[in-house]
């Protein structure tokens, strides 16, 4: 078993710099090395993971996180509506092989399949943008039908070993997600500041990793290679220059040290030493960031204006942006204007705009009270249930990752007063699967019947 843990760390490692080296190449010739990369992956592996319901999540992810979201700074292949829209598919076959309806969540997500098909031929019938309206409709039917197609997934306690996996492979797509900000930064923008919307999600594999140092058990290469993953993925979030982001991280920093502490009960010995660690990471990422710096105007000026609380054009024009949408949708507070509807915003730009920086005011917008309300609810009844795992449960593995997951969430939400992280972007399978996961935790914890791995 020794050696087995040691030949499987060896593999970690060379499987990560190997594709380091490979994202480096990325950048140099996109063309060429997406054709050499995808092409084998697409004849030979492709038609296996495809009706392999597990091995496909890892496929899923690995696109979605490392991958670009947006064309900006890269010619080959970013993920887009089209892409998204083939996931969807393949996610609906699989739910509908072995649906699930026994479960808390069945009436919620209901209701808002309904309120989501309501309101897409609303749209369609105001005679919306029909791309806006494809758009949004396939974003938000991620949220039930990735969630159905985890609990068909995830059957059995024993699957916990492949949850684990999928969040261990979580820290190796967001470091390489991290890599790819360096690069655009050091190469690209040369010191200017990376728009991207990765950062988001290394969020996610930061927090996975601040978990997973803690394990007991844990080789010591495996652990060294969590220590630099979170340094490359704090400087990854910080070169992003997203300000919201980085209160979404300090937050959710905050609150899963909070919750280890009281979860581990630890002494005042043993608390000091976790705080002194994350001190010496965040000076470490200081370091890192201070010998890769080209251009650090943009971000000292973003610094201070949070630190003085000033508000900057960027702020003025978002507040602007919020008002005009609040404005429109005033007559239509209850239902909101139906997906697919849009404004023009002439701070903000030339071309008509489907959404806001905000998930709530674009909830608002296009599903009105009734929508924002069944998204609130849903995510409180999530943290609720995390909460009664994190204190019922005697497996440290499922009380690891129900912090992991309650951490992130709390964090994303603050996150989504500044972009729509929880709604428009093509991240809501990951909430979808966080959703699912913690379905599962509660029903195995209220049953009283802990895994033990």
């Amino acid at each position: 078993m020794i050696i087995t843990e040691k030949k499987n760390n060896v593999l970690y490692f060379i499987l990560f710099f190997l594709i380091l080296i490979s994202v480096y190449i990325f950048h140099l010739n996109y063309q060429l090395f997406f054709l050499i990369l995808t092409l084998p992956i697409i004849i030979f592996y492709f038609p296996k993971i495809l009706f392999d319901s597990k091995k496909i999540i890892f496929a899923i992810l690995f696109f979605l996180i490392v991958f670009p979201q947006t064309y900006w700074y890269t010619n080959y292949v970013f993920v887009n509506l089209y892409s998204s829209f083939f996931i969807l598919i393949i996610l609906l076959i699989h739910s509908l092989r072995g649906i699930r309806i026994d479960n808390s969540f069945f009436l919620t997500f209901l209701f808002f399949i309904v309120l989501i098909i309501i309101n897409a031929i609303r749209g369609i019938y105001s005679n919306y943008d029909k791309i806006f309206i494809f758009y949004e409709t396939i974003k938000f039917l991620f949220y039930p039908i990735a969630f159905y197609f985890f609990l068909t997934v995830f059957e059995e306690k024993s699957d916990l070993r492949i949850i684990k996996k999928i969040f261990e492979y979580c820290i190796i797509f967001t470091s390489i997600a991290s890599t790819e900000i360096i690069m655009i930064y050091l190469f690209i923008t040369k010191g200017g500041r990376v728009l991207t919307r990765s950062g988001n999600v290394i969020l996610i594999g930061l927090i996975i990793s601040l978990s997973f140092i803690r394990i007991k058990d844990i080789s010591p290469l495996k652990k060294i290679f969590y220590y630099f993953s979170i340094i490359l993925m704090s400087v990854g979030i910080l070169l992003t220059m997203q300000r919201s982001l980085w209160i979404a991280t300090a937050i959710s920093i905050t609150v899963f040290y909070l919750l280890d502490l009281i979860s581990r009960k630890m002494n005042l010995k043993e608390s000091l030493l976790k705080l002194s660690i994350l001190g010496l990471l965040l000076f470490s990422v200081l370091f890192v960031f201070n010998k890769i710096s080209l251009d650090t105007d943009v971000l000292i000026e973003r610094t201070e204006k949070m630190q003085k609380g000033e508000m900057d054009s960027s702020l003025a024009i978002r507040i602007y942006t919020f008002i005009k949408v609040l404005d429109i949708t005033k007559n239509d507070a209850i239902w909101g204007r139906g997906l697919g509807d849009s404004a023009h915003f002439p701070l903000l730009s030339n071309n008509i705009k489907n959404l806001v920086d905000n998930s709530y005011i674009a909830l608002f917008w296009k599903m009105g009270i009734i929508g924002l309300l069944l998204f609130l609810y849903l995510f409180t009844k999530v943290l609720w249930k995390l909460i009664y795992v994190i204190k019922t449960t005697k497996d440290i593995l499922i009380q690891s990752i129900s912090i992991i997951v309650f951490s992130v969430i709390v964090g994303q939400l603050v996150n989504s007063l500044a972009c729509v992280v929880l709604t428009q972007y093509h991240y809501n399978f990951i909430w979808a699967l966080f959703i699912a996961i913690t379905e599962l935790f509660y029903k195995w914890t209220t049953q009283k019947e802990e895994v033990r791995l």
